[in-house]
């Protein structure tokens, strides 16, 4: 499969962030938890979040625009539990663009979880 592009929403990665954590955070994550992100396209800025969803399920292959199928196999490093973030706060997300590389920690009552990259 070829695909000439990817159709993308217009209002996709507006207003929420999508952020990408280690498996082993999976048995901690939950919808509620606070988080804070700091992102490339607004520097120096912390801009407080909160979990509202997390992806029950780890998926095992992408398919990307012109490129193959990704095969379990043949992946180096494990999939990730993906989060839904939304800003604490209105209009928390202003000046971040779409897509931007973003640095996330979420926090719970008894440990810190992070990531390293993200797109939003």
């Amino acid at each position: 499969m070829r695909p000439a592009g990817v159709l993308i929403p217009a209002e996709s990665g507006k207003g929420r962030l999508q952020a990408g954590f280690g498996q082993i955070e999976a048995g901690v994550m939950k919808a509620g938890m606070v988080a804070e992100a700091t992102c490339i396209s607004k520097p120096w800025v912390i801009i407080p979040l909160v979990v509202t969803d997390v992806q029950d399920y780890i998926a095992a292959g992408q398919v990307q625009a012109g490129q193959q199928l990704i095969e379990l196999q043949n992946v180096q490093k494990p999939g990730s539990i993906l989060a839904f973030l939304e800003p604490l706060y209105k209009d928390g997300l202003e000046g971040v663009t779409p897509g931007s590389s973003c640095i996330v920690n979420a926090y719970t009552s008894n440990l810190k979880t992070w990531m390293v990259r993200f797109r939003g």
